[in-house]
């Protein structure tokens, strides 16, 4: 679930992803605050003879009162260096920047990355620390040219 790009109009929080936000799924997490079972991330690595390697990694452990953003944030921080290592295994044939920031850098972004209200919304909600799905920020009107 760590790598999985969520619609920003769906319950998600907004992550740092290889320099670029990005929203995610918080399932994993959310799931951890309601249970209490530890958060272990896991993958797959291929190896010869059509054969896979089950690689767990070490638990994760959230300071009190951290956020699902936060959380999530552990996550994929955790997670990243593996793609880093060895992007192959992670053909990843979907969108994973649908959406940019209002402020971003255009060229940073992927060609169909665009702007979002409700992403604009889950960037706010992290930056200020608010529980997912509560921010109101609205986008300026833009008049066509």
């Amino acid at each position: 679930l760590v790598d999985l790009t969520i619609s920003a109009k769906l319950p998600t929080v907004a992550i740092k992803c290889f320099g670029l936000e990005r929203c995610v799924t918080f399932a994993h997490v959310w799931l951890h605050q309601r249970t209490g079972a530890p958060l272990i991330n896991v993958h797959c690595e291929p190896l010869p003879g059509g054969r896979y390697r089950v690689v767990f990694h070490p638990r994760i452990e959230f300071p009190a009162g951290a956020s699902l953003q936060e959380m999530a944030q552990a996550c994929w921080d955790q997670f990243e260096p593996v793609v880093r290592k060895n992007p192959a295994p992670w053909l990843w044939m979907y969108k994973h920047w649908r959406y940019r920031p209002l402020a971003a850098n255009l060229a940073a972004y992927p060609f169909y990355a665009n702007i979002s209200e409700d992403f604009e919304r889950r960037l706010d909600e992290g930056a200020r620390n608010l529980p997912p799905m509560t921010s109101k920020v609205k986008l300026p009107m833009v008049t066509p040219a």
